[in-house]
C-alpha cells in the first residue's frame, strides 16, 4: 500500500494541524505516503514542520514519505530552510508510486 495525499491552497498555522492529522494517519496504514504539493500557494513554517515531522514518523516506522512538488512557492520554502535535502522526492505522482512497485 500507497496512499496519495494531495495538498492545495495554504498550508500555514491554521491549516497545518489538519494536514498532520491526516499525514499521521496515512502513515499508520500505507507503506508508501506520496504528498502532492503542486497546489500549494503558500507553504509557512507550521507547514514545514508537519512535513517535517511526517518525515521522521515514516522513517521511525520504517515507512516512506516522498514529496511531488513543482510548486514555485513550496520550493523556494524547501531551500530556504534548508529542508530539502531531508525528503526524497519524485517528478510526478506516478513516478513516485512506480519507485514504491
Amino acid at each position: 500500500g500507497a496512499r496519495v495525499v494531495t495538498v492545495m491552497g495554504e498550508v500555514d498555522a491554521l491549516t497545518a494541524p489538519e494536514l498532520a492529522t491526516f499525514l499521521t494517519a496515512q502513515l499508520t496504514v500505507a507503506q508508501v505516503v506520496v504528498v502532492h504539493l503542486d497546489g500549494v500557494r503558500f507553504l509557512g513554517s507550521a507547514g514545514l514542520s508537519v512535513l517535517f515531522e511526517a518525515n521522521d514518523l515514516a522513517t521511525q516506522e520504517d515507512r516512506e514519505l516522498r514529496l511531488v512538488c513543482n510548486s514555485r512557492t513550496a520550493n523556494l520554502a524547501l531551500d530556504a530552510t534548508g529542508l530539502r535535502e531531508h525528503f526524497t522526492f519524485a517528478d510526478s505522482v506516478p513516478d513516485a508510486l512506480q519507485s514504491s512497485a
